[in-house]
């Protein structure tokens, strides 16, 4: 029994060794692989730049009977300017549930001092807005039909601004 236990081993070893020879071993190509194609570059779509909107214009009422009562819900007025006929008003206000308008009001009732003056006012209706997030807005008013006839330059106040603006038309 010996000797077919080392018949059988000396077979698997001839057949082990033939098996090992008879495998060519995978030469490396000779052709180079092409590295695979780069990721196409593409260039950011630009968000679209926000374009300031144009403040939208509006002109004065000119009421005779216009009482102060009438200016509605509080608004602070930051800074203005006066550019030809066109007065900005740069303010804040509290708010953000409702819409919020705007208006410019007079009753000119001219001061005789020179330069005369008149007070403008303006009108906040908030529209029973209760919310309190700070709001900024940016306002444009053509102011050109509280010119003085009798004058080319006159001062203006609008009410609850500390500032006044002299107005030469």
């Amino acid at each position: 029994m010996t000797r077919f236990a080392i018949y059988l081993f000396t077979a698997l070893l001839f057949v082990g060794c033939i098996g090992c020879k008879a495998k060519k071993p995978v030469a490396a190509s000779t052709q180079a692989v092409p590295p695979p194609p780069p990721e196409p570059v593409s260039d950011p779509i630009p968000e679209p730049e926000e374009e300031e909107a144009e403040p939208f214009v509006e002109g004065i009422s000119v009421s005779e009977g216009f009482n102060k009562d009438q200016i509605g819900a509080h608004v602070n007025i930051v800074s203005h300017s006066l550019e030809d006929r066109y007065l900005t008003l740069n303010i804040t206000y509290s708010g953000g549930c409702q819409t919020h308008a705007f208006r410019l009001a007079t009753d000119l009732s001219y001061l005789t001092n020179q330069p005369p003056s008149a007070t403008l006012y303006l009108v906040h209706q908030d529209n029973g807005d209760n919310c309190e997030a700070l709001l900024s807005e940016t306002l444009m008013f053509d102011i050109s039909s509280v010119r003085n006839p009798e004058s080319d330059r006159m001062l203006i106040t609008v009410f609850g601004y500390d500032q006044t603006i002299e107005y030469i038309y």
